[in-house]
């Protein structure tokens, strides 16, 4: 439970520290100085490979606990490295460290080679984009299974960090993209903005307004805007809506004058420009009215693009982190499924897994936004007839139909397609170790709506996550099985071994029996003599008995003392007869003492107190060359006697 809180604070302090950083350099130094601080390895570095080039760097090394800049570019092909980026598979070399490292291509030109070696690839999107790596030069096996979990845990953390770098890095681009936009736009912009006075001043025109208007910039500072492209009749319209572009969003149908003094129908956007919660100014667009449709969805669909990539990234971020702490699964599956709604604006979201013997498709999960569509949990879908689903399993790729209604992939469920009104449906395989454990379906009633390329991407990155989830329970599910079923072996055979007891001393104790009348019939004393070794025999092997049988009792929480009334001088003389021939044979003598506070008769389990005393006495007979044994028989009062089923003896003493 300790290193697993371990393992978790390092991931939340990486993962905090990550969340805020948008820099590459940045988020190497942080995971760099992390993995130093955590994990004791003399050596390490993290390695990012560029697939344009084809070249591994290392842009985060250091030796012996100190910070090396290291500039180093190897190709991809050369040593452990290249090797986990083309396997994507965690790679651990414990034990004969230079023998395994020469095999899979190992190259190092100074210092000392590692004892051990621990690294994991580092993916981001669909791509491995390096390592990390950490090596101990001083012990072999200094690396365990839960080194290599927590390690590829941050890999996984700055894999998603990178990605989130990658589009912070692409939205920047657009940010100057939009800027360039403005410059380079075929639209009529300008820039107004409040001058200490609180007078509107144009402080940009765009290339575009000269090439519409005719007037430079420098016309503008010195005419005013409305005085020179606003005709003497529309100058309070003009006023009008740079009051309105300052107060709010502005969109009017105009005419404005160009310098040649022709006019020209032009649509004016206008909108305020604050700057920390202040109004600082306005902008202002003119177009003819042929080209500013055009302008302006190009403008719309840029802006609802970004949106929607940021709202899928932090979409794919939640989903990445409930399926890397599966508690409940069938709760994560149906929270994974509303998220997918969202990030896919879909109608219906399906998650389904192949039953055992892989002939069908079950609903796990589903969810809908809309609160009249039916639940389908629980729902075996056939594989028979179902060409879609059959499709995506035996290809383990995604499938995108644009007409379920129609398509010959979903000829057996058309008439459902028609009465859901379904116009577009996506299936995405779960793939876990290789193989297909189930689906995702996502569908769309809306008109026209296709999902793209891009949606299809991101579908199996969120599955991979999602089956890596489904995957991990199994085995949990399993393990624990495992664990249950090795437990209740041993426990079965105890309890059977403690419920029979009575059954297998019944017929040892019939052989004693039988044997002991025999004894009192008339025989030789040859017969006498076997008789008595086999009634020896058998009381010894009952004795054996008894203790296997009390053993599996004890093991399976079963043994109960008798509380019966028994003769203590009996009990004392039954167990010396058992050992006498023993003891004659080694010309020891037996004797017995009971003190007078022992009473003559008491309540407890005689066969067990038999059982010890026969323990006790045949060790002295074994062990002792001393002529004479005699056990003493007190009566020790304690705190504890009132209750005890037996009172306790004293050990027998051999005397000379």
């Amino acid at each position: 439970m300790k290193q697993y809180a371990i393992e978790l604070s390092t991931i939340d302090g990486i993962s905090h520290a990550l969340a805020s950083k948008m820099e590459t350099d940045d988020i190497l130094e942080i995971v760099g100085d992390k993995l130093r601080e955590v994990f004791s390895a003399e050596t390490g570095y993290i390695a990012l490979y560029d697939a344009d080039t084809g070249l591994i760097r290392f842009p985060y090394y250091w030796n012996l606990g100190e910070r090396i800049i290291d500039n180093d570019v190897i190709k991809l092909g050369e040593g452990l490295t290249s090797r986990v980026i083309e396997s994507r598979e965690p790679l651990l070399i414990n034990a004969d460290w230079e023998r395994r490292a020469a095999e899979l291509g190992a190259v190092y030109s100074d210092g000392l080679p590692a004892k051990s070696s621990l690294t994991v690839p580092i993916v981001s999107g669909e791509d491995c984009v390096g390592v990390l790596s950490l090596q101990s030069l001083a012990r072999e096996n200094a690396f365990t299974e839960t080194d290599v979990r927590l390690l590829a845990t941050v890999a996984s953390n700055v894999g998603v960090a990178l990605e989130r770098t990658r589009q912070f890095d692409s939205a920047r681009k657009q940010k100057q993209f939009f800027e360039s936009l403005v410059v380079n736009s075929p639209a009529a912009i300008v820039s107004l903005q409040l001058d200490a006075q609180g007078t509107m001043a144009v402080s940009m025109c765009n290339p575009a307004f000269e090439r519409l208007f005719g007037y430079t910039l420098a016309e503008v500072w010195e005419h005013g805007l409305d005085n020179l492209i606003a005709p003497d009749s529309l100058r309070g319209e003009a006023a009008d809506y740079t009051q309105q572009a300052m107060g709010g969003s502005l969109r009017a149908f105009a005419k404005r004058k160009r310098k040649d003094g022709t006019l020209v129908d032009v649509e004016v956007l206008g909108f305020p420009v604050s700057v920390g919660g202040q109004r600082v100014g306005a902008m202002a667009i003119y177009h003819d009215l042929t080209d500013i449709r055009r302008a302006e969805e190009e403008l719309r669909q840029a802006k609802e693009a970004a949106e929607a990539r940021a709202e899928q990234l932090a979409t794919l971020n939640r989903i990445s982190q409930r399926a890397a702490s599966v508690r409940d699964l069938p709760a994560t599956l149906k929270d994974i499924a509303i998220e997918l709604t969202q990030i896919f604006g879909a109608r219906n979201i399906g998650i389904t897994l192949l039953n055992p013997e892989r002939t069908a498709l079950v609903v796990v999960a589903d969810h809908s936004p809309r609160p009249d569509y039916p639940s389908t949990t629980g729902i075996v879908l056939p594989l028979e007839g179902n060409a879609s689903s059959l499709q995506v399993i035996e290809s383990q790729r995604p499938l995108v139909i644009a007409d379920p209604q129609t398509s010959p992939l979903t000829e057996s469920v058309h008439s459902l397609m028609r009465r859901l009104d379904t116009r577009c449906l996506m299936i995405v395989p779960l793939l876990a170790r290789g193989a297909v454990i189930g689906t995702i379906g996502v569908d769309t009633d809306e008109e026209r709506r296709v999902f793209s390329p891009a949606e299809v991407a991101l579908a199996e990155t969120i599955a991979s996550h999602i089956a890596g989830a489904i995957d991990n329970a199994r085995l949990f599910d399993e393990m624990q099985k495992a664990k249950e079923d090795a437990e209740s072996a041993p426990r079965a055979k105890s309890d059977f071994l403690a419920t029979m007891s009575h059954e297998i001393r019944t017929p040892m104790n019939a052989v004693i029996g039988m044997t002991s009348l025999l004894l009192d019939t008339p025989l030789t004393a040859q017969q006498h003599d076997f008789a008595d070794t086999i009634r020896s025999s058998a009381e010894s092997l009952l004795t054996i008995i008894n203790d296997i049988l009390d053993f599996s009792k004890i093991e399976a929480g079963k043994l109960d003392l008798e509380q019966q009334a028994f003769e203590v001088r009996e009990c004392i003389e039954a167990t010396l007869d058992l050992i006498a021939v023993k003891a004659a044979e080694k010309k020891i003598e037996l004797a017995y003492i009971i003190d007078l506070s022992v009473p003559v008769a008491i309540r407890g389990d005689a066969a067990r107190l038999r059982q010890i005393l026969m323990n006790l006495l045949g060790n002295a007979v074994k062990f002792t060359d001393w002529p004479k044994i005699t056990p003493s028989i007190k009566n020790l009062p304690s705190p504890s006697s009132a209750n005890s089923a037996v009172a306790p003896t004293s050990p027998p003493t051999a005397s000379k």
